[in-house]
């Protein structure tokens, strides 16, 4: 049994986020809000809008009582309103153990339990297939796959969106 926990971001944990998310091989999956190299300053930031945006709902992610990652749900507006954005992330050490397959599973039934939303949604840069295998293992469809739609480190990405109903 995996030993996973999602808990509230906390400032006290800004350390040990700096530790795993000072990664480039994270950086290149994630928008450029996603700091690289990222530092403290970059931690408490990040924690604050966690703990009080009143548009995400997002959590650390624990396996074996060490932080590996995060995971949120992201409310969008308009004519958008019955829609939430899922992303997550791993630190590199937790790559490959079932973590975000786990946590991904549980925050779309969470999203779905919680709010008044009929689809929940990941955008994946197309060079990412193990978010794409996890998007696929937790019940996604690739809805779309936009060419070049991403630009990231100087150089052109395609985007693929995969979705769950309810």
């Amino acid at each position: 049994m995996l030993q996973i926990e999602l808990k509230p971001w906390i400032p006290e944990y800004a350390n040990q986020l700096v530790k795993i998310a000072n990664n480039p091989n994270i950086a290149q999956y994630m928008t450029d809000r996603f700091a690289s190299p990222y530092k403290l300053e970059s931690a408490k930031i990040f924690i604050e809008f966690a703990t009080n945006s009143q548009e995400a709902d997002i959590q650390s992610v624990w396996y074996k009582d060490q932080l590996a990652g995060s995971i949120g749900l992201h409310k969008q507006g308009d004519i958008f309103c019955k829609n939430m954005e899922i992303g997550y992330w791993l630190g590199e050490d937790f790559w490959g153990k079932g973590i975000a397959t786990h946590i991904v599973n549980k925050w779309i039934e969470h999203g779905f339990n919680t709010y008044d939303i009929t689809r929940i949604f990941a955008r994946i840069f197309g060079n990412n297939s193990r978010s794409a295998s996890v998007a696929k293992a937790c019940g996604m469809t690739l809805e779309s796959e936009i060419k070049n739609n991403l630009f990231k480190n100087g150089q052109f990405l395609d985007e693929w969106i995969f979705a769950i109903r309810k």
